[in-house]
């Protein structure tokens, strides 16, 4: 396996070091047994700025790992709810479309099944697709009719409500880092 690789198994990765590894070898799309390449173990264990340092590199938002549930960065980040990375790889161009081989879910379907609410109102704000269907034959719409009602009719008319808008800001008291972030993407 890598080094890099190695390095961001582990529960503490100096970022010197990533980045000494980065300037050296260059490689960034390296993958293990599984498929998964720096990037997408970053997204798994919330790894924000190493995350954005291999994207400055130029690793692929794209790459889907080997397992059998083939999935991307982006879902695993949306999987984690881990606003910070999953805004991050948007931004950078991740698919949002990309619906896991396993479970088909889209990345609303899961910020939604995993109850991350603000990742999953801003990301309707911003017009992602509503109409992809999960493996069950269920939209974002179906989804939601069986909880929350008031969440479809946000759905419906991709409006945020004031009061749901402040729950997103409250988070930013508790997690300041997000506001750059929750900022660009409404």
């Amino acid at each position: 396996m890598n080094v890099l690789l190695n390095l961001i198994e582990q529960d503490f990765t100096p970022i010197k070091l990533v980045k000494h590894l980065i300037r050296i070898d260059g490689n960034v799309e390296s993958t293990d047994d599984m498929g998964n390449t720096p990037l997408i173990l970053c997204a798994k264990k919330d790894k924000y700025e190493i995350l954005k340092l291999l994207l400055e590199a130029g690793a692929n938002v794209h790459h889907i790992e080997r397992s059998s549930y083939k999935d991307t960065a982006l879902t695993w980040a949306v999987f984690r709810g881990t606003i910070r990375c999953s805004l991050l790889l948007i931004k950078y161009g991740a698919d949002t479309d990309y619906c896991t081989k396993v479970h088909g879910n889209s990345i609303l379907h899961w910020a939604y099944k995993e109850e991350c609410y603000e990742l999953f109102l801003i990301l309707v704000h911003r017009g992602m697709n509503l109409r992809l269907i999960d493996n069950r034959g269920y939209d974002i719409y179906q989804e939601c009719s069986w909880s929350y009602p008031y969440n479809l009719i946000l759905l419906k008319y991709r409006k945020i409500k004031t009061d749901i808008l402040h729950k997103v800001f409250l988070t930013l008291r508790t997690e300041p880092y997000l506001e750059d972030y929750i900022l660009d993407f409404l």
